[in-house]
């Protein structure tokens, strides 16, 4: 007896234990689900917007064998019957039988658009908010009406069938409610016009009918949430907010912050990335880059087509794109082809990745060449920075970081484990899973990374594998996902022959070459002064400035440089003196070439200004070139027989014979020189000296150039020196 006793409780026990277990086991999983609101008017963009929820929805049920809802929040206003056509189609189609949707009516909806709560498997109401009135007096065509009786006649919502949404579609339609009880006691309670409960009473003679009026000729067929839930229509639930919807469903929290949505009108922009990535190709996208965001696009889909290339541009590139996230511009990267090595790391960059099913991502290890063009694995710590990379960027876009190394790691292992707590799958390292305050239960190996393999999937296992989005099958189905509008035409961006002219142009050689061709131009000119000199120069710094432009140059590297010319000229032309203007304007040239072959990105740094060591050792290159040649040129120009008739230079002896008022003189080149014996003399300015003009002194009319401020005419000057044929004067209070 007493052991009997001892095994009682054991076995109670025991029995609540089995109990306990077969509950938690037959309770059934946490379902899926999304909120979405649904604006007025609808369009094209809010129903690629839905399409593309549902069926996110529905691939999850699919492969998690868990329920899905769609709460879609239907915002008052009216739309097209065409466009409501569309979404109420969507919604009641076979392809999406396993979601359950759901409209959630918080304000009044009239007219049109409470078709689209028609649509959907369950209506949920607040209780002072209105659905109905579809026609808003207006009696709709034949095919429209047509359209709502065969969306009715689903019978996708229970608590809706034809009588009632005619009424709410005409005014002048009778709602009645028809409750029959049999003869054999049984009690049927039905919604029906005039013409239905005549047939039920012809059809049930010995039957007892009851009637109600739902709604009567005239009235609006306009109904709150209040009044449904009360005659049992329309709606499952009333609900005072959206965390009530959710608690009615069981949905988490999560699912009421909705997909990132541009707002107002969908501005598109398509950007080809073909081929390698190598500078031109990255100064192709800068420059394209900027050109979309000065065009305020809110969609910026990247056309992925690449082998890969330098680990340098394809981070840069990722890093750009990831930050446009700040701007407001949602990014995409599509891959009709493959994405691979740099390429991938540049996709991963984007918020969301659409890829072609047979389409190829993945293989991002570095590499290095060697001599003799041999490639080899680079060292560890490249390695060690690359797999950095690539987790910090699918951290930021909330992708399996693990699976993201795997693509530059051949020798590591990925999990695909369930979250004990929510039941999610998730795809994780050793490291991580011994990191987790969790157990994680039973864990299966990634095949895609086992032992000796870098991770490289198609579309159909990246979106198993969480790293992209379900396949589409071209640009149009992408448009339908992203919910940009059938009328919006997306061009692909590409390098035209202007662009790759461009390109070579801004590279480090090319500047080099505009630098030293424009500055000897311009020296070629003071000795010449022909004028085509200077032109070459003037086109070689606006190719300069033009290859740069919307890149590394821009207003403020242009006018620095034109300053830097305007005080070159200044100290040329108006005011010589020890050089102040000229070297200050020398070296605003020289800071603005700078500074338009590099950007500084970020605040001000050691790290960062290291980036314009390369173009200034470039420009001074340059520079020390000019000198070189310069002088070369200042020996040799004269014996040059293309240049020795313009070139300014003394007459030479054969010129004096020929020449009458040349003959007799006893020294050419004296010609060129003023006389040095008006140094000292005293004289008058007859115009204005700013620097240069005329002045008399004794009997001539001498040019005479300014040696200070500006001179006016009648001021007395004196001859401080002579440079040549430059005679140099200065404001005296001495009279000739």
């Amino acid at each position: 007896m007493i052991s009997m006793i001892r095994i009682l409780p054991l076995a109670v026990l025991l029995l609540a234990g089995s109990a306990d277990t077969t509950l938690s086991q037959d309770a059934p999983p946490q379902p899926i689900g999304q909120f979405l609101s649904v604006r007025s008017p609808i369009d094209d963009s809010v129903i690629g917007r839905v399409r593309k929820v549902a069926q996110d929805l529905a691939i999850r049920t699919e492969k998690e064998s868990k329920p899905s809802v769609l709460v879609l929040e239907l915002a008052p206003g009216n739309s097209p019957i065409h466009q409501v056509q569309g979404l109420a189609s969507l919604l009641s189609s076979a392809r999406l039988s396993r979601v359950r949707t759901v409209a959630w009516i918080p304000k009044s909806v009239t007219g049109l658009t409470a078709v689209v709560a028609l649509s959907c498997n369950e209506i949920v109401m607040h209780p002072d908010a209105n659905l109905g009135d579809i026609s808003r007096g207006e009696p709709l065509d034949e095919a429209s009406r047509q359209f709502v009786q065969t969306l009715v006649e689903k019978r996708r919502n229970a608590k809706v069938n034809w009588p009632l949404a005619r009424g709410m579609l005409d005014r002048n339609a009778e709602v009645i409610r028809a409750t029959v009880t049999g003869e054999d006691k049984t009690v049927k309670s039905r919604v029906v016009g005039p013409g239905e409960l005549q047939l039920i009473q012809k059809s049930n003679p010995k039957a007892v009918i009851e009637v109600s009026r739902i709604k009567d000729s005239d009235d609006l067929g306009l109904f709150s949430g209040e009044q449904a839930r009360r005659l049992d229509i329309l709606v499952t639930q009333t609900a005072e907010t959206r965390s009530d919807v959710a608690a009615i469903y069981g949905l988490p929290a999560r699912a009421m912050k909705e997909e990132k949505s541009s707002k107002g009108e969908t501005i598109a922009r398509l950007i080809k990335i073909d081929g390698p990535i190598e500078p031109m190709l990255h100064r192709f996208f800068n420059q394209q880059l900027a050109r979309a965001i000065s065009e305020k696009a809110t969609v910026i889909i990247f056309e992925i087509d690449s082998p890969g290339g330098l680990l340098t541009l394809a981070e840069t590139m990722a890093n750009d794109i990831a930050a446009l996230e700040e701007r407001g511009i949602h990014t995409v990267a599509w891959i009709p082809r493959e994405a691979i090595s740099g390429a991938a790391i540049v996709a991963l960059g984007c918020d969301d990745i659409y890829m072609h099913s047979e389409a190829r991502i993945g293989d991002a290890a570095p590499i290095e060449m060697k001599e003799g063009m041999a490639f080899e694995r680079a060292p560890e710590k490249v390695l060690s920075y690359t797999r950095e990379v690539l987790r910090t960027l699918a951290e930021k876009k909330g992708r399996p970081p693990g699976l993201a190394e795997a693509m530059a790691d051949k020798d590591l292992k990925v999990f695909r484990v369930v979250n004990p707590q929510t039941g999610e799958i998730q795809f994780k390292t050793e490291a991580e899973l011994h990191a987790a305050k969790q157990e994680f239960g039973d864990r299966q190996l990634v095949a895609e990374t086992r032992e000796d393999n870098l991770l490289t999937v198609n579309g159909r296992q990246a979106h198993e594998l969480q790293l992209a989005e379900p396949p589409v099958s071209g640009m149009e189905e992408l448009k339908q996902r992203l919910g940009i509008p059938r009328a919006v035409e997306l061009r692909a961006i590409e390098r035209t022959w202007v662009d790759n002219v461009a390109s070579m142009l801004s590279g480090g050689g090319s500047a080099f070459m505009l630098f030293f061709f424009g500055s000897i131009l311009i020296y070629l000119e003071l000795h010449t002064q022909v004028g085509l000199c200077g032109i070459g120069s003037a086109v070689c710094f606006t190719l300069f400035f033009w290859a740069r432009w919307g890149g590394t140059a821009g207003w403020l590297e242009l006018a620095l440089f034109l300053l830097g010319l305007a005080l070159i000229a200044i100290e040329i032309f108006l005011i010589p003196g020890f050089g102040v203007f000229g070297i200050s304007g020398g070296l605003l040239v020289f800071i603005a070439l700078v500074m338009a072959s590099e950007t500084m990105t970020g605040s001000p740094s050691f790290q960062g200004l290291q980036k314009f060591g390369a173009p200034t050792a470039t420009l001074m290159g340059s520079l020390l070139t000019v000198i070189a040649v310069a002088a070369v040129i200042s020996h040799y120009l004269p014996q040059l027989p293309l240049l020795r008739r313009i070139v300014l230079e003394p007459p030479g002896a054969g010129e004096l014979a020929f020449d009458p008022q040349l003959v007799g003189s006893p020294d050419p080149t004296g010609l060129l020189n003023a006389d040095h014996g008006l140094v000292g003399q005293v004289g008058g300015a007859i115009s204005v000296l700013r620097p240069a003009g005329k002045a008399k002194i004794g009997d001539e009319l001498v040019d005479v150039v300014s040696d200070g401020p500006f001179i006016n005419p009648g001021t007395a000057i004196e001859v401080v020196r002579v440079e040549g044929n430059r005679v140099f004067v200065r404001e005296t209070h001495e009279t000739s």
